[in-house]
């Protein structure tokens, strides 16, 4: 734990990431667990309705996100061993990418 810890800026880029997209997935399923009806999962302005589906479409999407977040972690880790920049900049990419998630959430939220 002590060795997860040593470089501070990964360690809260990482516990930010995973944090953020544990609170948007836990929030989705909250809100959208009383809806009885199809979700919109994906919408293009172009086509309309893309891609439809129900709760399970929500855990799936939840649970690859999370392991996504948690893979880039360990990357950052290993990769701040190998070098000093990677792995900042694999912690702050995953930050980014767990914003996106967060928007992309509350996306499918905001549609239903």
């Amino acid at each position: 734990m002590k060795k997860l810890i040593q470089n501070k800026l990964i360690f809260y880029f990482s516990a930010s990431s995973l944090f953020l997209v544990l609170i948007s997935f836990l929030s989705a399923v909250f809100i959208l667990g009383r809806v009885n009806q199809v979700l919109i999962i994906h919408f293009s302005h172009l086509a309309g309705i893309d891609k439809v589906g129900g709760m399970s479409a929500v855990y799936w999407l939840g649970a690859s996100s999370f392991l996504l977040v948690l893979v880039n972690t360990f990357l950052s880790y290993y990769l701040e061993s190998k070098d000093d920049f990677l792995g900042k900049f694999l912690a702050s990419a995953n930050l980014f990418v767990a914003v996106l998630i967060f928007i992309f959430f509350f996306a499918i939220i905001s549609i239903n």
